[in-house]
């Protein structure tokens, strides 16, 4: 290959991991590329004009996007950057200087779509099955959190999260693992996720304990040990595993090395797999939060951002604090009786039924990751999830669509058991199955914009594709260039339903990383029936 000026490489200087890639580049016989040092103004704001991205170095082939440092090291070793580069040599290299500064600038500003979504206000809500939730939120944080200022749009969906997960969840790692165990996984999956939000209501929910907590684990954690630090090496290890769930990198001998250490140390390892099952299902509530925050990019509460900043120096983030205070949102007299939270379970248990069954004739196979859960939680969650699939009235999403936004997210994580889960799903629920088996085939290349045949979607269905993909980046910003599709297509009611769809695929991702199931063989045979590629890299770069 001769000239490769068609490459454009945003690095910073002196920088590890932009001086890699240009090492990479150049055993993959690229001599020549474009670098553009992002101090300059005017690069900083093109690479995330052009990739949707936050970290550095980014790297294009043509307008192809690779990504990361990381992403183009897997390229190499497969070769398949070779076949990428091959595809595009004579195409132009991204056009960077056809955009001012100023377009530059706007396109890539980071937009929070809580400045185009209105608040919708539960705390004097007239539904009785809403009132244990105020009750609760009014002991545990001592006001209604604004997370539920947005989720409460899909109300139905708002009270299936307290009660098919983030309660019995809760509630059940509290007591195995207890509180102290409780915020450090809080806290450590949402800061390898980079949810400042998450991470200031995991250190401050419990006040002076729960910072207590955190700071200890981070001691804990750089091998500052002490005779008060509860944090022995077996939690930090578990506290780790919640952060390798964000990034869905456990490695296969993880979980045998906690049992070890838990037989070496004082551990009571009876309960050990209660421990790691606390730990997968506080890490998937998270995963939904995480995503879902960091999607509508809410202000956090004021007291509790200045306490974490004073304390443990975590600041706001791209989540904006303009009080000092709390909100006062639960300071009335709370509406009582109505039925319990258990009451409530038991209700939703009973909309499913045998969840088997249920899930059979719902989705044509029970989605596989529900039977690694808890036997008590497998109904409730097939009742959240289900919700969240169906296509609600007025609404211009699909299933089928939905699961094809899962399938992206999933792809993008390098989930591919549940790629595949969804994919099954996606065909089911179809009502032109032979389309469907093409729009499987294209969703990512459409939703990364890397190549697809766009006329088998509409607009309004690309912008959904392209924001899950948006959604699986860690950290997760909203670039204007990103989201505008987005705005300009869905109201705020849809977009609320596109975030929990993309909420729940993170939810799924984290607790499949760290508990693993078989894969259903009926899924099997239907990918290979379609002939759809299991090769994570292809499908993730699939050739222009």
């Amino acid at each position: 290959m001769k000239n490769q000026s068609y490459i454009t490489l945003f690095i910073r200087k002196d920088h590890l991991e932009s001086e890699l890639a240009k090492s990479i580049l150049r055993d993959a016989g690229s001599l020549y590329f474009t670098r553009l040092d992002v101090e300059d103004s005017h690069y900083e704001s093109a690479v995330t004009f052009f990739s949707g991205k936050a970290t550095i170095p980014q790297i294009f082939v043509g307008d192809y996007p690779i990504g990361s440092t990381d992403e183009l090291k897997k390229l190499w070793e497969t070769r398949h950057l070779r076949d990428i580069m091959h595809s595009v040599r004579h195409k132009p290299k991204l056009n960077v200087d056809a955009y001012t500064s100023e377009e530059l600038a706007r396109g890539a500003e980071d937009v929070k779509f809580m400045n185009h979504i209105p608040e919708s206000d539960g705390t004097k809500s007239g539904d009785p099955e809403q009132w244990p939730i105020l009750h609760f939120y009014k002991d545990f944080f001592g006001f209604w959190p604004n997370t539920f200022v947005y989720l409460h749009h899909w109300q139905e969906v708002y009270k299936r999260f307290v009660y098919c997960h983030n309660m019995p969840t809760i509630q059940t790692a509290k007591d195995i693992l207890g509180t102290d165990m409780l915020c450090a996984v809080g806290y450590a999956t949402s800061n390898a996720h980079g949810c400042n939000y998450c991470q200031v209501h995991s250190v401050a929910t419990m006040g002076e304990s729960s910072m207590s907590a955190i700071e200890q684990l981070r001691l804990a954690r750089i091998g500052q040990y002490n005779s008060n630090n509860p944090f022995d090496e077996y939690w930090v290890s578990l506290a780790d595993l919640a952060s390798m769930s964000s990034l869905n990198k456990v490695p296969p001998h993880y979980l045998d090395r906690l049992r070890r250490i838990a037989a070496d140390s004082e551990h009571d390892t009876s309960n050990l797999n209660e421990q790691i099952m606390s730990v997968a299902l506080v890490s998937a509530a998270f995963g939904f939060l995480n995503v879902f925050n960091d999607l509508v990019g809410m202000e956090i509460e004021g007291a509790w951002a200045v306490s974490a900043k004073q304390r443990l120096n975590i600041d706001e983030g791209r989540h904006a604090v303009t009080s000092e205070l709390n909100p006062n949102n639960l300071a009335h007299d709370l509406p009582v009786g109505g039925p319990s939270i258990a009451e409530i379970m038991k209700k939703y248990e009973a909309d499913v039924g045998d969840y088997s069954a249920y899930n059979q004739q719902r989705f044509g196979v029970i989605p596989p990751w529900i039977p690694a859960f808890p036997n008590h939680l497998r109904p409730l969650h097939t009742n959240f999830y289900s919700e969240i699939m169906t296509q609600q009235e007025g609404s211009p999403l699909t299933e089928e669509i939905k699961h094809l936004m899962a399938y992206v997210s999933h792809i993008e994580k390098q989930h591919i058991k549940l790629a595949e889960s969804e994919a099954f799903m996606a065909h089911f629920v179809s009502n032109d199955k032979l389309k469907t088996i093409k729009r499987i085939k294209h969703a990512f290349a459409i939703a990364s914009n890397r190549g697809g045949e766009e006329t088998l979607f509409t607009d309004e269905e690309r912008a959904a594709l392209q924001l899950a993909y948006l959604s699986a980046q860690m950290p997760l910003i909203t670039p204007r260039r990103f989201i505008k599709p987005v705005i300009d297509h869905f109201n705020a009611s849809t977009c609320i339903e596109l975030f929990v769809v993309c909420g729940i695929a993170s939810l799924v991702q984290r607790f499949t990383a760290i508990i693993q199931w078989p894969q259903d063989q009926k899924i099997s045979d239907f990918i290979d029936k379609i002939e759809l590629n299991r090769d994570l890299v292809s499908t993730r770069f699939p050739l222009p």
